[in-house]
C-alpha cells in the first residue's frame, strides 16, 4: 500500500517496524505496518482532505509520522511526548495542518481505528479523556482511500 507526499521517507525494513512495536508493547495492525514497510510516512500528500467520521468535520492532513532506520524517528518521539496525554491504547501517526493528532487504536475494542484527537479540548493538565477522539476511519486502509 503505498502513498504519495511531496516529501516522502524512505521505507523501513520489517525489523525496524518489529523493534517499535516491541517497544510500544503490542503488534501494529497488519495495513499500518504494510504502510510503513512500503511508504513510511511523509509531508504533505498529494491527497490531503478527510472527514472525521464521528464529528463531519473536515480536515488537511499535513503529516504522517515515519520510522528511523534505528528504530527512532517522528513516530517514536510522538509516542514518548503523547505518553503522558493520550490514553494507552492510541499512538499518534500524524497530524493535520493545525497540529490536532491522528491516532492509531493499537490494542483494545477499537484496534486498527482512526481516531482524530482535538488537542485543544485537552485539560489542564495536558491528560486527555476518549471524548476529545473522534472516529476518523474504521481502517487505515479505509482513512487512505477516504483522502481526497
Amino acid at each position: 500500500m503505498t502513498f504519495e507526499f511531496w516529501f516522502p521517507n524512505p521505507p523501513v525494513e520489517e525489523s525496524v517496524i518489529m523493534s517499535f512495536e516491541t517497544f510500544v508493547g503490542c503488534k501494529l495492525p497488519d495495513s499500518y505496518r504494510e504502510f510503513l514497510a512500503l511508504s513510511n510516512g511523509g509531508e504533505k500528500p498529494k491527497l490531503e482532505n478527510f472527514t472525521v467520521l464521528e464529528t463531519g468535520e473536515r480536515t488537511m492532513l499535513s503529516t504522517l509520522y515515519s520510522l528511523a532506520p534505528d528504530g527512532k524517528g517522528e513516530l517514536f518521539d510522538e509516542y514518548l511526548a503523547l505518553r503522558q496525554e493520550i490514553p494507552a491504547d492510541l499512538i499518534s501517526i500524524g497530524h493535520d495542518i493545525g497540529g490536532n493528532k491522528l491516532c492509531l487504536a493499537i490494542q483494545g475494542s477499537e484496534r486498527g481505528k482512526l481516531l482524530f484527537y482535538d488537542h485543544e479540548l485537552r485539560s489542564f493538565n495536558r491528560k486527555s479523556t476518549r471524548k476529545n477522539f473522534n472516529v476518523c476511519a474504521n481502517s487505515f486502509v479505509d482513512f487512505l482511500q477516504g483522502l481526497n
